[in-house]
C-alpha cells in the first residue's frame, strides 16, 4: 500500500515514525476520524516552481464536500506534502499565526510554545 506522507513522521496510512527510527502504528490513522467518508482525487497540476498540486474533495456523509488542495514539493527526499489548504486556508499559513500569538501570549519566549508542543505530542 503506498503512503502520502504528512511529514518526515506521520503517515495518512496511521503509520508514525518516532525520531529513533522507530514506527508504530496510530489507530485509524491520519483520517481515523473520518469514518465512512471518502477522500476523491482530482487535477494534478504542476507548477513553474516545482509545486505540484493536487484537488481533492472529501465526500461527507451528511453534508457538503470540503475541497482539499494539497502542495507537495520533492526536494530530492521524496514527495512530502508541504501545506493543505482546506476551502481554501492555509494550514501553514493558519499554524504559524496560531504559534506567532502563543509565543506572544507567553512573554515572546519560543520556549513557551515548545513546552507546550512537547506537552501536547505525550498526550
Amino acid at each position: 500500500m503506498g503512503k502520502i506522507v504528512i511529514s518526515t513522521n506521520v503517515s495518512l496510512d496511521g503509520v508514525v515514525q518516532d525520531p529513533d527510527g522507530s514506527e508504530r502504528s496510530r489507530m485509524g490513522g491520519w483520517f481515523g476520524q473520518y469514518g465512512g467518508q471518502t477522500l476523491t482525487l482530482g487535477k494534478v497540476t504542476t507548477r513553474p516552481n516545482g509545486v505540484t498540486v493536487v484537488d481533492s474533495r472529501l465526500n461527507q456523509s451528511n453534508g457538503q464536500p470540503i475541497k482539499i488542495e494539497w502542495e507537495v514539493r520533492d526536494t530530492g527526499g521524496g514527495p512530502r506534502i508541504t501545506d493543505v489548504k482546506i476551502e481554501g486556508v492555509s494550514m501553514v499559513i493558519t499554524r504559524r499565526t496560531d504559534f506567532t500569538s502563543y509565543i506572544q501570549n507567553n512573554g515572546g519566549k519560543v520556549e513557551a510554545l515548545i513546552q507546550e508542543l512537547e506537552s501536547r505530542a505525550t498526550r
